[in-house]
């Protein structure tokens, strides 16, 4: 609904769109001393969506995974980065940053990059009904 309702308003306006992803928005963060930096977000119950980013640019795509996978990415030398507290932490140094630091520097690098385009859902896994569906 978001997406629908932010290309309404471009098309209206005749203005181009800038997609900037939840982990854009992580892995901006002016924090330019870490060369790889795997954002996450909760998906709850011991899983994350996760993206990876070296030097600014995605190394590791959009992923679903457990918290044993995070883990191993970490010891493989990743810094682990999220917008706000996450249980891994109990496990983990997870570096938290600020979403609004995060989002300003996004659209201020992905528009240098012009980056501008069609507005799309990113879908890291499959819905319920669908992973049901072939059971």
């Amino acid at each position: 609904i978001g997406i629908s309702a932010a290309k309404g308003f471009a098309l209206a306006l005749n203005k181009p769109t800038l997609a900037i992803t939840s982990f854009d928005v992580a892995a901006y963060n002016g924090v330019s001393d870490k060369k790889r930096v795997l954002c996450l977000i909760d998906a709850l119950h011991g899983y994350y969506y996760a993206c990876g980013y070296e030097k600014g640019e995605v190394c590791l795509p959009p992923a679903y995974l457990s918290e044993e996978e995070v883990l191993a990415l970490k010891k493989d030398g990743y810094t682990l980065r999220a917008c706000a507290p996450l249980p891994v932490a109990q496990r983990a140094e997870v570096e938290l940053v600020s979403p609004i630091e995060g989002l300003k520097n996004a659209v201020g690098i992905r528009s240098e990059q012009n980056a501008f385009g069609e507005l799309a859902a990113v879908y890291v896994r499959k819905s319920s009904a669908e992973e049901n569906l072939h059971k």
